[in-house]
């Protein structure tokens, strides 16, 4: 196991995490990986993943609603991405993938998950957004944006569905509204 999942793993297990652990460890990836923060303050999810390493490997034999798989094992980490997504739902599944090994496999050095419980799902996609839209650079841009969700996906390369559920999850969990 590499020191950055060791740091990243200091925290209890994700049964007994919150919202606040989750943020917590997006804080530790970007603290200790600053290397894979563009100048513009996104992350550049390639660079992130490959610091974990893992080979991304675009695949066109992936099923249409299969968006991408994780194997790791003896011969190496590999993500799979389904190569007829867009632009933006590739860069979401791999930090969704990514986020998901980090919470419940980086321990193992074997593995291979096909179905998550809704829980874990639901934590390891707040990851994965933490990690393409940082709180602090979306507060800036959506204020300069009038809250333009078309405009601010095109600026985080997410799809909108993305965009929409994270200043959902600013409103909700920080118990104000972002202002205009």
């Amino acid at each position: 196991m590499n020191d950055v999942v060791k740091i990243i793993n200091q925290d209890s297990s994700l049964e007994n995490d919150t919202k606040f652990l989750v943020e917590e460890r997006v804080k530790k990836i970007f603290k200790k990986l600053n290397r894979c923060v563009e100048s513009n303050g996104l992350i550049d999810v390639t660079r992130l993943v490959n610091s974990f390493n893992f080979e991304i490997v675009e695949n066109m034999g992936l099923p249409k609603l299969l968006n991408g798989i994780v194997t790791c094992d003896m011969n190496g980490n590999q993500m799979c991405i389904n190569n007829n997504l867009s632009k933006e739902s590739k860069r979401y599944s791999i930090a969704y993938l990514l986020s998901t090994y980090l919470l419940y496999y980086s321990k193992q050095e074997f593995f291979s998950f096909n179905h998550l419980e809704s829980c874990e799902d639901y934590n390891a996609a707040f990851m994965a957004r933490l990690l393409l839209i940082p709180e602090s650079i979306l507060r800036t841009a959506y204020s300069n944006s009038n809250g333009d969700i078309q405009y601010l996906s095109e600026l985080f390369e997410v799809p909108s569905n993305v965009m929409e559920q994270r200043l959902k999850e600013i409103n909700k969990f920080k118990k104000f509204a972002l202002k205009k």
